[in-house]
């Protein structure tokens, strides 16, 4: 299978937005919030796909994109199994700051699926007929709840910051997302690449279709392999 149009819009769009980087700020350390959702049966083996990101103002301090370890048969599932996913990181970064001399008051995390939310909540006794095959382990958040040490609340799918991590968003949703988690101006541009077609036009005109991908390779590549030889990787 030729991937070589998908790997040059990647390469085109790491050296594009080389420049950009991930800032975090924030006024207060005694609160959290995170935003969890999943794809439902996105692969090729029907697993679906969980994303995530956790604040603690501006920018996202842990974000998550991974590929379930198990076949759920619904949505609410997928979802649940994505909050478990996330919740040990989340949970970590709550001791840490604690360990730090500050107090959380709430960590808030952010579904977009309301029956996961009432599994969630109340564990087995929301179960139906759809859910009650679920693994006890999936209920761990479920004591994590009573005990106060994560808080869920609904979030619309319109503003669900973890869809970036699960869905191919492009346009303006795309660069609203992408600002949010890494803290940039959501107007930013991509860097010109008019210095590559100048260097394509220079070279053999045979291979000029793939000059402009081979250069981004250059440019990323090169740099990478002097680091592991300097001793920088």
């Amino acid at each position: 299978m030729r991937m070589t149009g998908p790997l040059r819009r990647v390469l085109k769009y790491l050296h594009g937005t080389v420049y950009l980087s991930l800032t975090l700020d924030t006024s207060n350390l005694t609160f959290m919030h995170g935003w969890v959702d999943a794809s439902f049966a996105v692969h090729l083996d029907y697993r679906s796909h969980t994303g995530a990101v956790l604040s603690l103002g501006k920018g996202g301090v842990i974000s998550v994109s991974r590929k379930q370890r198990l076949n759920t048969k619904s949505s609410t599932e997928a979802e649940v199994v994505g909050v478990d996913d996330a919740s040990s990181q989340i949970l970590w970064t709550n001791y840490f700051i604690k360990a730090q001399g500050y107090q959380i008051s709430e960590t808030l995390v952010y579904q977009d699926n309301q029956s996961a939310i009432l599994l969630e909540k109340n564990g087995k006794q929301s179960s139906g007929k759809r859910t009650r095959h679920m693994n006890i382990q999936y209920f761990f958040i479920t004591d994590r709840i009573k005990r106060g040490e994560m808080t869920m609340k609904y979030c619309p799918a319109s503003e669900m910051i973890g869809d970036h991590f699960t869905k191919p968003f492009q346009g303006v949703l795309f660069c609203r997302f992408r600002a949010i988690i890494m803290n940039v101006d959501e107007t930013v541009p991509d860097a010109d690449l008019a210095w590559e077609r100048e260097l394509a036009s220079a070279m053999p005109q045979e291979c000029v279709g793939d000059n402009i991908a081979l250069v981004s390779v250059t440019r990323l590549v090169v740099p990478f392999i002097i680091g592991l030889h300097s001793g920088e990787g």
